[in-house]
């Protein structure tokens, strides 16, 4: 059966009539034919209130909801199938078992996460009416959230425990296999780095000890000669006065 709406006139008139008068570059609000239809295309930014938090998915979910009433888009699966539901499972489930620095990544994480997507929308509000872009778009942006946020300085323990848990693991579809590559490539780089740079730094302590060790052998040389010259010194001073004395006669009584 075909889904109808009611029109001005009090007859029945199908949706694809409607839809007909809707256009990517005219969507807002309910127009003369069809005024129980709204599709507003305008992504308002989301209050400061449900950043960070888990419900900022819900609330995105059902904003969406309010501006397309009666029209054929639908929200993106990733609010309450991705976003939601992996937000609350590691907020109850993984964030009590992580360390301090493990759990203030992950709360840092999850406000990242929100925060690309709002520039995300901001910039390209169109993505939002598409599923499987917006849901490629909002995969691409975790490897820099998560990056962004420490991972790369919690603990291996941490690690462990957030890329071991079953959600986790759910969570590696086709999608999140990138997703994860991008993590270990960045992770692995910054070990990289991380070991040059402790190449370098023992290798600046080491020539500062030589150099150290050099200025104190100099030191040490110096002294030895100055101790050397002045009991030299000494000695033929004493040598002159032993003569000096010798030469004077002593007289007789």
């Amino acid at each position: 059966m075909q889904d109808l709406v009611a029109n001005p006139s009090g007859g029945q008139q199908a949706k694809d009539d409607c839809f007909a008068n809707f256009s990517d570059s005219a969507l807002l609000g309910a127009n003369s034919t069809c005024p129980n239809v709204i599709c507003d295309p305008k992504v308002p930014p989301a209050p400061a209130n449900v950043l960070g938090k888990c419900s900022y998915y819900v609330w995105r979910y059902a904003d969406f909801i309010r501006r397309h009433r009666g029209c054929k888009h639908t929200p993106p699966d990733y609010y309450m199938n991705y976003g939601f539901k992996y937000c609350t499972t590691f907020s109850l489930e993984v964030r009590p078992k992580l360390s301090p620095a493990g759990q203030i990544w992950l709360d840092n994480a999850r406000m990242l996460l929100q925060v690309y997507m709002e520039k995300g929308l901001a910039s390209n509000p169109a993505i939002e009416r598409d599923n499987d872009k917006f849901k490629t778009f909002a995969f691409k942006t975790h490897p820099d959230a998560y990056w962004n946020a420490g991972f790369h300085d919690i603990s291996l323990k941490d690690k462990l425990t957030v890329v071991q848990t079953p959600a986790f693991k759910e969570w590696l579809d086709k999608e999140t296999w990138q997703q994860a590559y991008d993590m270990a490539m960045k992770e692995a780089k910054q070990y990289t780095r991380d070991a040059v740079d402790a190449a370098r730094q023992k290798g600046e302590e080491a020539v500062d000890a030589a150099k150290q060790k050099g200025e104190e052998a100099i030191d040490a040389a110096i002294d030895a000669a100055l101790r050397a010259a002045k009991n030299a010194a000494t000695d033929k001073l004493n040598e002159v006065i032993d003569g000096f004395l010798n030469d004077i006669p002593v007289p007789h009584f």
